[in-house]
């Protein structure tokens, strides 16, 4: 009797059936089944016998997905990511030709941004970018490199392949580079300023925003805290709070009201109850694309790009 294979064709590589698929990417037989039901990202091979398997490349896939969840990045979101960036089946696509497309009237560096990132020449995008804070400042190189630049990229994932590395590769650099301590060009510390707390609103995951905000506000000389992405609600509240006490015993007996800057980058993640549940002694300002068409109370600026939180922040 001659051996049954367990995969459609015998010069494919081996594949597998879920089980093995789940051990293999560290996640349950049950989370893979709703991955391929909600978002397609399942097995591609069909076995003698009518079983669907897992062959190397839907395994590659599925590691690449569970990469981006545990960077904070949503199942959905990762899912499609990938599926984006993956080639076509015949392997056509052209990667010599696959440079991203940006917006006319940039300034040169974001092109040889955008080269070097494609090209995943790290040491590139960190020299570029070093040279341009260190000539422009935080607002010009990220308005006028990074976010068209971050822009390009969500707006390609169909035509650029391995987009989610690049997307990463820029990330990665630019966090690094704008958490970096400042340059002789920062200003002075200013005295006597309001706290300022910069963080995500829950199962927000973009948070680059908020790490060039806090370059922004270090060059102008107001340190700034960074909570980062996905604070969870109750947290907002407490580190107002405990800001405000803190500095209040530390220094006058005073109790300046504390800045909070709550990013959205997500409509889904913007809910109005956030700001409206917050300590008096709170000033929030809801920030980002997020927040455009909520019902954000009118007491409450907001901000749209870098150099709007920047004035609303220094403001304070």
């Amino acid at each position: 009797m001659s051996e049954i294979r367990d995969d459609v064709d015998p010069g494919l590589d081996p594949a597998v059936p879920i089980s093995v698929a789940a051990r293999r990417v560290g996640l349950s037989v049950d989370t893979l089944r709703v991955w391929q039901r909600r978002y397609g990202l399942g097995p591609s091979r069909t076995s003698q016998g009518g079983h669907r398997r897992y062959g190397e490349a839907d395994l590659r896939r599925l590691l690449a997905a569970v990469h981006l969840l545990r960077s904070g990045i949503p199942a959905g979101e990762a899912a499609r990511a990938v599926l984006a960036s993956t080639p076509d089946r015949a392997g056509t696509r052209d990667v010599a030709d696959a440079s991203l497309r940006l917006p006319t009237g940039l300034h040169p560096g974001t092109h040889q941004l955008a080269t070097a990132a494609r090209d995943l020449d790290g040491p590139g995008v960190r020299r570029i970018l070093g040279v341009e804070l260190a000539a422009r400042g935080v607002v010009a190189t990220w308005e006028g490199l990074l976010r068209p630049l971050l822009c390009a990229i969500g707006e390609q994932w169909e035509r650029v392949p391995y987009t989610v590395a690049v997307e990463h590769l820029v990330s990665h650099i630019a966090t690094a580079a704008l958490a970096a301590p400042m340059s002789p060009r920062a200003a002075p510390t200013r005295g006597g300023r309001r706290p300022v707390l910069l963080m995500c609103v829950p199962d927000e995951q973009h948070e680059l925003p908020l790490t060039a905000l806090a370059a922004a506000l270090g060059e102008q000389g107001v340190p700034a805290t960074v909570l980062g992405a996905g604070t969870p609600a109750g947290v907002t509240r407490v580190a107002a709070a405990w800001t405000a006490a803190r500095t209040e015993s530390v220094e006058s007996g005073h109790s300046p009201a504390t800045t909070v800057v709550l990013l959205a980058v997500l409509a889904e993640h913007a809910d109005p109850a956030l700001l409206c549940d917050l300590p008096d002694s709170v000033r929030p300002i809801a920030a980002g694309p997020g927040w455009l068409g909520s019902s954000v109370p009118g007491s409450v600026p907001h901000a749209n790009s870098l150099t709007d939180a920047l004035r609303l922040v220094l403001d304070a």
